[in-house]
């Protein structure tokens, strides 16, 4: 107890946390994309009461590509992408692109940020493999090689698809695509996402990420290739026979097929999602037997995050079968 005890050290008056509203801005431009969305809202004051208030219509909005400045439009009630109740502007995103934006908002302080988005995510190859053993699993495993003499950071993240195949004869058809869902993985093999230490560590407590975007940076890598090696459950293909109505036999299989998504991100991007992952396994500080953590900004004079990302996808890979690999890549 005395180890839990001794987090709980510091002293602070209430009130200091008060202060005034503010903006709350969040913009995050990928290379690529022509769409980019700005999310106001303004903060509650701790004295306050209520939920925040997000939309806010009316607002000043100024969003500059390189210096220049481009349109920025107000979407009401959201249609394809755009979430409802958010401003956008049109304009294509690439890498090395300055980002700057601006808000303002009846009487309020102006927000301001800005970011870089960044290279290309420098992967080599990409390999699922069968992963022998007791419980046969699946190993993901993305080689590549961080770029010398910057910090950079990463992300990845994988979908499984569902595919619904039929044989009659010797014509194999796809039939159907269904149920896309995201990945989880064990880093057993990955020292990379050990991300326990002092008494999460001690007391076996998990690290979760955020919507199963996994990243990291290339503290412990600099300017060399390395392979990443993450777990996830192998899903065995399953065949069966049916004789149609015209006397036909046709065979059926169901079987899996992987997409895998690289994400480079900016310090700042990467910055906020390490805060949020922090805040969401801060077991110890939900018990008050450690500190609170904050929320990670860039936005002087406000809150949110401006950053950047740009994210290469594979193609459909197909599951790997007991001695084979499935490759992308060099």
């Amino acid at each position: 107890m005395a180890v839990f005890i001794s987090s709980c050290d510091s002293y602070f008056e209430v009130g200091e946390l008060d202060s005034e509203e503010q903006l709350v801005v969040y913009c995050l431009p990928v290379a690529g994309q022509d769409t980019t969305v700005i999310q106001l809202s303004k903060s509650v004051t701790l004295g306050g009461s209520g939920l925040p208030t997000f939309g806010l219509a009316g607002a000043e909005i100024n969003f500059n590509v390189n210096g220049e400045a481009k349109e920025v439009l107000w979407n009401e009630e959201g249609r394809g992408i755009l979430p409802p109740m958010c401003y956008y502007s049109v304009a294509k995103i690439k890498a090395g692109d300055v980002i700057e934006v601006e808000a303002a908002y009846k009487g309020l302080p102006k927000a301001t940020s800005r970011t870089v988005v960044p290279q290309s995510f420098p992967v080599e190859k990409v390999e699922l493999t069968c992963k022998p053993g007791e419980n046969v699993g699946m190993q993901v495993r993305v080689t590549f090689t961080d770029p010398v003499g910057s910090d950079d950071y990463f992300g990845v993240k994988m979908v499984r698809q569902e595919v619904f195949q039929e044989s009659v004869g010797d014509v194999v058809t796809d039939v159907a695509y269904r149920n896309i869902v995201t990945c989880d993985f064990a880093f057993d093999d990955e020292p990379i996402f050990n991300n326990k230490v002092g008494l999460d560590a001690a007391l076996n407590f998990d690290y979760d990420y955020y919507d199963y975007l996994y990243i990291w940076t290339d503290t412990e890598i600099q300017g060399r290739t390395y392979t990443l090696r993450m777990d996830t459950s192998y899903l065995t293909p399953e065949e069966f026979s049916y004789t149609n109505w015209d006397g036909n036999v046709t065979t059926a299989k169901v079987y899996y097929r992987y997409k895998i998504y690289l994400y480079r991100l900016t310090k700042e991007f990467y910055s906020f999602l390490k805060s949020v992952n922090d805040i969401a396994n801060n077991n110890l500080g939900l018990h008050g037997f450690a500190p609170l953590r904050g929320s990670y900004t860039n936005v002087s004079n406000g809150f949110g995050v401006v950053g950047g990302c740009q994210i290469s996808e594979s193609p459909w890979l197909d599951s790997p079968v007991e001695g084979n690999s499935t490759v992308w890549g060099t």
